[in-house]
């Protein structure tokens, strides 16, 4: 679901909300005619479910239905509680007196064991039997062999010890020059070096974002033939409206990656928007029916993205313009399509 779609959902709930509190909803059939046809329509709804339900008909079948289910479920469940206790009232005694005679016989029956365990290990107690200890001589051990070890010889050589080799010079201290071992990750150059790439290195790269979508440059339809006037102004808006899609994608790049607009972009979709408003307040036989709902789409969509989007400090007033051009474009929009349809 795109922005323009979810700002749309948004306001048609607030809407909704609005019809059941018995408001008006805050629309205007000039710059949201399908928002205000649907909510038009919900309080319809509204209102004929509100009659259907609020009618003493209604609240005397809705009472005599309710109270004549819950009677029902009332005595199917105190009928079904009776035939339960009623089970269980059978079975209850023959448990009650299995129980009642076992428990007595098993506590005489542990009572006697424990008895004659206590009366059998006082007897052995009374008369322990005299045994005298047998302590075995301890064993002889063997003895350790002792090896002998021939004693290490010293081996002549006139290879010099490394105790007695003189101490190395100090070298002269001189900058180490990193050796770069791993290639650039943005050229694929085995012997890439940061010095010469002019960056930290590869560790160095943030996460790569992707290409704003392309914008066509403008195209330059030549000087107006006399005669085809009309043909020239409908051509003309065709590739303006083709324009400002492309312009809204690229913006609606910069708005999701958090980046500020070019100013020329901007400057742009004020041009495009503002010529074809401009056509159809001047020439409105030129234009279709598709290219209108088309041009009003693309104007309510780029008025969202423009109050998300940012720029630089120095571009402030081109933003704000382009804000300006896209509510305009969405109020001469919704104006001619109530004017001629």
């Amino acid at each position: 679901m795109t922005d323009f779609e979810m700002v749309e959902a948004e306001r048609f709930s607030q809407a909704l909300d609005a019809i059941e509190a018995l408001a008006e909803p805050d629309l205007d059939p000039r710059e949201d005619p399908t928002l205000f046809s649907l909510a038009a329509l919900a309080a319809e709804l509204y209102d004929a479910e509100q009659t259907a339900t609020r009618s003493p008909r209604f609240e005397s079948y809705r009472e005599r239905s309710r109270t004549y289910v819950l009677n029902r479920l009332g005595a199917r469940a105190a009928a079904k509680q009776v035939e339960d206790n009623k089970r269980r009232e059978e079975r209850q005694p023959f448990f009650i007196f299995r129980w009642n005679v076992l428990t007595p016989i098993a506590s005489a029956a542990a009572t006697a064991v424990l008895v004659l365990a206590f009366v059998a290990a006082t007897q052995l107690d009374s008369s322990p039997a005299q045994t005298a200890a047998v302590v075995e001589p301890p064993v002889e051990q063997p003895a350790p062999e002792t090896v002998a070890v021939p004693e290490p010889r010293e081996i002549e050589t006139d290879e010099p010890v490394a105790a007695d080799l003189p101490a190395p010079a100090p070298a002269d201290p001189a900058p180490a020059r990193p050796v770069a071992t791993t290639g650039s990750a943005l050229s694929g150059d085995p012997g890439f070096d940061p010095d010469i790439e002019g960056i930290e290195g590869p560790g160095a790269v943030g996460p790569l974002v992707p290409p704003p979508p392309f914008v066509p440059p403008p195209v330059d339809l030549g000087p107006i033939v006399s005669g085809q006037e009309a043909q020239y102004a409908a051509r003309l808006i065709e590739m303006e409206i083709q324009r400002i899609d492309a312009l809204i994608a690229a913006i609606a790049h910069n708005v999701q990656y958090d980046q500020p607009v070019d100013p020329a972009m901007l400057r742009d979709i004020t041009e495009s928007i503002a010529l074809v408003a401009e056509q159809l307040e001047v020439q409105p036989d030129v234009v279709s029916k598709q290219q209108v709902i088309s041009f009003l789409t693309q104007t309510a969509h780029g008025r969202t993205l423009l109050a998300a989007a940012r720029a630089d400090e120095e571009n402030g007033r081109a933003l704000g313009a382009a804000r300006r051009a896209a509510q305009d474009g969405v109020v001469v929009a919704s104006h001619y399509i109530r004017e001629h349809y």
